[in-house]
């Protein structure tokens, strides 16, 4: 009985340690190679033209040519890059659409279906399972999936982010310690560290 108490306390201790050790950067050479959004898993019935989706309200002739990059020689796929510009735009970020790629790049190496080691954070933006309904109120869209749904998941990421950049008044690393929140200033300001690093290795691909 003693060593099954032992063995839980060490579990949980080590659970708690691998959360915290999220801001931590990604390995380059081991992230999600991104298939291209076609190829991965989306909801029955799931719209497949980006002027379809319900959360954006940008007409589809009225579409600027998007930017796509690639972060440490990583590409997430174009049709992705497309959406979440387009919602940058809608929210009124579009100047942090390359900021939000290298954001994503950190949380999850551009894998739409990661799982953190603690089991609490999915998706694209690791959005913690604990407030996924209260993130679907915030953005009006309680039937969303933020979980197997990578459309959803980075909407309310970017929406987040914009709020943040809202109250931050434009201040990126500031908006980035809220979205990280870890209740340490140490952790806060190591994944500022770690996202804004990979603006080094964001390069233009068209």
């Amino acid at each position: 009985m003693r060593f099954k108490r032992w063995l839980i306390g060490a579990v949980i201790i080590f659970m708690g340690l691998t959360g915290a050790m999220c801001a931590m950067p990604v390995n380059a050479e081991a992230v999600y190679q991104d298939p291209g959004i076609s190829a991965v898993r989306k909801p029955s019935g799931y719209p497949d033209e980006m002027s379809a989706m319900p959360c954006c309200n940008i007409p589809e002739k009225s579409k600027p040519e998007v930017a796509h990059y690639t972060v440490a020689g990583q590409l997430m796929s174009e049709d992705m890059q497309d959406y979440i510009y387009r919602v940058c735009v809608e929210l009124g970020i579009e100047w942090y659409y390359p900021y939000f790629l290298c954001q994503i790049f950190q949380e999850s190496g551009f894998d739409p279906y990661k799982v953190s080691s603690n089991g609490l954070d999915y998706g694209y933006c690791q959005l913690r399972i604990l407030y996924h309904e209260d993130f679907k109120a915030m953005v009006g869209h309680p039937e969303w999936d933020l979980i197997n749904d990578p459309f959803a998941n980075v909407y309310v990421g970017c929406y987040l982010m914009a709020q943040n950049l809202n109250e931050s008044g434009g201040d990126i690393s500031a908006a980035l310690k809220l979205y990280f929140n870890s209740g340490s200033d140490y952790w806060n300001s190591k994944y500022v560290e770690d996202v804004l690093q990979w603006t080094a290795y964001l390069e233009r691909i068209n």
